[in-house]
């Protein structure tokens, strides 16, 4: 429980969303969730959920690779934009307990987000600072950028 509270602790936090970060759904969410889910590992020192972890893990550059093509084509398409829990590529990576696409553990998304915030925060030279940026959540697609996360 306490990983939870950590987490939805977390989403307190979080700025709101910006016109940027509304602009692109899935990274948006997955900072959203990721930065909540990195977060609440540094201050309970456990991951959480380690079976989408040991999942993850062994498949990063693959997941990655299909992160980046869902991203894509949700930023051209206008109606996945507007609604993305309609779109089936949203939810391939959230909103999906107990509807995962067969063989994924459910809420994928949510893992690479916070690869995504390991890095950033990996990267930056003021961590404390970092954080707050994570936090501040202004430019999804800069947090992005300025983690050099390549999956």
């Amino acid at each position: 429980m306490r990983g939870f509270f950590a987490h939805e602790t977390v989403h307190t936090w979080q700025g709101d969303e910006s016109p940027e970060a509304l602009a692109d759904p899935l990274l948006n969410q997955a900072l959203r969730e990721g930065v909540a889910d990195y977060l609440a590992t540094l201050v309970t020192g456990e991951i959480p959920n380690p079976n989408r972890d040991a999942w993850a893990r062994g498949q990063e550059a693959r997941l990655w690779q299909e992160f980046k093509r869902d991203r894509q084509a949700m930023q051209a398409g206008s109606a996945e934009q507007q609604n993305p829990l309609g779109s089936a590529r949203f939810k391939r990576w959230f909103v999906n307990c107990g509807a995962a696409p067969e063989g994924w553990p459910y809420e994928a998304g949510y893992w690479i987000g916070m690869r995504i915030a390991e890095a950033y925060v990996k990267r930056a030279p003021d961590k404390r600072t970092a954080i707050r940026q994570l936090l501040e959540f202004q430019n999804p697609s800069e947090i992005l950028e300025k983690s050099a996360y390549r999956g």
